[in-house]
């Protein structure tokens, strides 16, 4: 941060002002190449008298002006490349401290276990392991993009999420090949040790899987593979975003539902790369609304439910695997529900929700092709529509019933 007699203040002009004005990072006036800091809000510009900033000149001079209400306090050291920045929002919402550089982190996982001496699997011991990873800095620049090979002596259990949606391969060696965890571990605790902060998405996942010790340099010794989500999310130079973002009810999002809402672009998720840059482009935008303790991403549930079938178990079973399955079962798309399994047959339901409207429009599609090729379901009554708000549309053909609703998240 640097001050300058520049702004609208009419005696800024003629230098007759007696206070400073402020410029920030983003201003067009601002002249000092190695600034760097950021501030709640683009475009900053007012009286010393509005906020308190303590300034310390290469020469040793300091510019020091009282505070009233709220705004940012910023201190900077010329012996040091490090800054520590308080903002309060309006609302008083939050207080955050960070020191040091941020660094944005994302992690893509496997799931493995031990292999006993005879090679059989250990499912005991069943764990996720880091199989790829992505960090970025503050200018979005990638510090480290690289595979991480699977532990020695472990046997895969479940690589599908991966290989179909992060776009990883297993062949040739897939999950054996790639740096070892322990320089990823080693980097990120240097990373931290020199008072710098990790971004992430749910990263309590990721500096678990890493064995980062979270407090690493800022007085918290906890270590993350040994400490709950809970814990390690509170770390002082750890920020989860995920739990920033939040739905209307106050649920998790995901990370791309998210980057999508804010800044109305499409997301490339689940590579960890670009995962890592989309959350540090949602800290900055972040910081720029005033680091708000909760920012609404204001989502729907796009619902389908099959009900109502025609008797007997294995008539239904075969219905839901040739006509009302849906293509795709990843978590990205859609989440299912048998209340028929959950409930030992005492409610048939089906339910899918998808968490885009065309994803269930696909979805609907893909049904309808399957029932004009089988000719075994015949839609009996034409859809109707309820009055009420919730606006359902109901289906009703010779053997079930289908139910399409969209609810808050």
């Amino acid at each position: 941060m640097h001050f300058a007699k520049t702004g609208r203040c009419e005696r800024a002009e003629n230098g007759t002002c007696a206070f400073l004005h402020v410029v920030c990072m983003n201003e067009p006036n601002c002249t000092f190449a190695g600034c760097k800091f950021g501030h709640p809000s683009r475009n900053v510009r007012r009286h010393a008298s509005a906020g308190q900033m303590t300034h310390t000149g290469a020469a040793g001079g300091s510019h020091t002006v009282s505070a009233t209400g709220g705004g940012a306090s910023v201190t900077v050291t010329p012996s040091s490349n490090t800054t520590t920045t308080t903002t309060t929002t309006s609302t008083a919402a939050s207080t955050m401290v960070e020191k040091g550089r941020i660094y944005a982190i994302d992690c893509e996982f496997i799931t493995v276990c031990s292999k006993l001496p005879n090679g059989a699997h250990d499912m005991s011991s069943s764990r996720k392991c880091v199989v790829s990873v992505g960090i970025v800095d503050e200018e979005l620049e990638v510090i480290l993009y690289a595979r991480v090979k699977k532990p020695a002596n472990t046997l895969v259990l479940d690589d599908s999420f991966v290989r179909t949606v992060g776009g990883l391969s297993s062949q040739n060696g897939g999950w054996d090949k790639g740096i070892h965890v322990n320089t990823v571990r080693s980097l990120l605790q240097n990373f931290m040790r020199e008072g710098g902060v990790l971004v992430g998405w749910a990263i309590h996942n990721d500096v678990e899987a890493l064995g980062v010790t979270t407090g690493s340099g800022i007085g918290d010794s906890s270590a993350a593979s040994s400490s709950s989500s809970s814990a390690s999310s509170k770390s002082k130079n750890i920020i989860d975003l995920a739990e920033i973002f939040l739905t209307h009810k106050r649920r998790k999002c995901q990370l791309s539902e998210a980057f999508r809402h804010v800044f109305s672009r499409q997301a490339n998720a689940h590579n960890a790369g670009d995962d890592a840059k989309m959350t540090m482009e949602l800290y900055k935008q972040w910081v720029r609304d005033g680091r708000k303790q909760c920012i609404v991403v204001p989502l729907k549930w796009f619902c389908v439910s099959w009900a109502n079938f025609c008797k007997g178990k294995d008539s239904r079973y075969r219905l839901l695997w040739t006509v009302l399955r849906p293509d795709r079962m990843d978590r990205a798309t859609v989440s299912v529900l048998d209340m028929f399994e959950k409930s030992r047959g005492t409610d048939d339901t089906f339910s899918m929700r998808f968490r885009t409207s065309a994803d269930r429009e696909a979805y609907l599609h893909r049904v309808m092709e399957r029932i004009r090729a089988t000719n075994e379901v015949k839609l009996v009554e034409p859809p109707k529509q309820s009055s009420d708000v919730s606006r359902t549309i109901t289906y009703r053909f010779d053997c079930v019933t289908a139910t399409i609703r969209n609810m808050d998240r």
